[in-house]
């Protein structure tokens, strides 16, 4: 089944920019991805070759379009000094459809991808452990980018329930939460329920926004 929904998710923006430290006699502590796209940390020597090695994980710039709610409110009349405050380097509005463009180096972006999807798991193992959703048995899988999240639950207990809509619903939000922060400008989420006895996919929804929340 295919439904379109508005994302309106007025959550505080978690961004913040990791310091670099000094470790005396072993150089300048520096974080970079690895070749398998792990973020890793380590002190090197402050000699040109090393510097060039960093160069393109951390000097490399990225920017991310968020819809303006998503700032604080005390920043979104001064997205200077919000970036300030963050460390990132430059941002703005765009006043035609209320979002704001933040330019950020490499190296932060992936650090907040991190925290959003820590962010986004403990909101559903909140969900989960909330017994909201009694039928609830375990997350089975869910896709890199959340584009697909697969819940096993007790059968006969979802569909007993007549609000269990409510939590596909919920987890194609979450998804698209984390999207918000990558450099896509659509979001999408193919949620599945899943009876834990039989393995049949009993409920399946897709959602989906584009442009920072607008319907389409």
């Amino acid at each position: 089944m295919k439904k379109i929904i508005c994302l309106s998710l007025a959550l505080c923006l978690l961004l913040t920019l990791a310091a670099c430290g000094k470790k005396k006699d072993e150089g300048t502590l520096v974080a970079y991805k690895d070749d398998e796209g792990n973020i890793v940390t380590e002190y090197v020597s402050e000699n040109e070759e090393d510097k060039e090695k960093n160069k393109n994980d951390i000097d490399n710039e990225v920017k991310v379009t968020l819809p303006l709610v998503l700032i604080d409110s005390e920043y979104r009349n001064d997205i200077d000094a919000y970036c300030e405050a963050n460390g990132f380097i430059k941002g703005k509005i765009n006043e035609k459809d209320q979002t704001v463009t933040i330019t950020m180096r490499a190296l932060t972006y992936d650090l907040n991808l991190v925290r959003i999807g820590t962010k986004v798991m403990s909101n559903i193992g909140s969900a989960i452990d909330s017994g909201e959703y009694p039928y609830v048995q375990k997350l089975e899988s869910y896709s890199e980018n959340f584009d697909e999240i697969v819940m096993l639950v007790d059968g006969e207990g979802y569909k007993a329930d007549k609000q269990h809509s409510l939590l596909p619903y919920y987890l194609g939000e979450c998804g698209m939460y984390y999207q918000l922060y990558t450099t896509e400008n659509e979001y999408r989420c193919t949620v599945k329920i899943k009876d834990a006895k039989t393995g049949e996919i009993i409920d399946e929804e897709y959602y989906e926004t584009d442009n920072y929340g607008k319907e389409y």
